[in-house]
């Protein structure tokens, strides 16, 4: 995992450090991937205004909780995840420009019923590589974001 070096203008460490209440060592920016924030920041300079870090870094027992609902395995836990939410932009389109407007090869997931996107550096599985789903009612669908509006 590389270590981070803060240079990014629109973010503080803190906005990806775990949200739990206790002292655990997800509370280092260390333990985070150093893509996670320089992708952040890269789309902020993009869409020329702000974006909402949601989460990031998360302690397996903050993962865990009832409030959160993340996966034993999470990608969060590794320090390799990060989800955003942006006022005025579709989860689904935003999930869509992730996957072609920046090339990302990892995984996304459009949360439209929540607003948000999650964006992970894991290794891909399907559609050559990369995983994209929707959750919507309650379901996970794998698309092809292409056809995600579709879903």
């Amino acid at each position: 995992m590389s270590k981070v070096k803060w240079a990014f203008k629109n973010f503080e460490p803190e906005e990806f450090i775990c949200k739990c209440y206790e002292r655990c060592s997800h509370k280092h920016i260390h333990v985070l991937h150093g893509r996670i924030p320089e992708m952040a920041q890269r789309r902020r300079d993009e869409l020329g205004k702000p974006l909402t870090i949601t989460s990031a870094l998360r302690c397996p027992a903050w993962n865990s909780h009832p409030s959160i609902g993340g996966i034993r395995q999470s990608f969060h836990i590794k320090g390799l995840a990060f989800d955003i939410s942006f006022e005025g932009i579709d989860p689904v389109q935003e999930a869509r420009h992730w996957a072609h407007g920046m090339g990302h090869r990892g995984g996304l997931i459009a949360y439209p019923e929540q607003g948000f996107v999650h964006i992970d550096l894991g290794p891909g599985r399907s559609d050559n590589g990369v995983r994209h789903f929707v959750m919507e009612g309650g379901m996970m669908h794998r698309v092809k974001l292409a056809d995600a509006a579709n879903v």
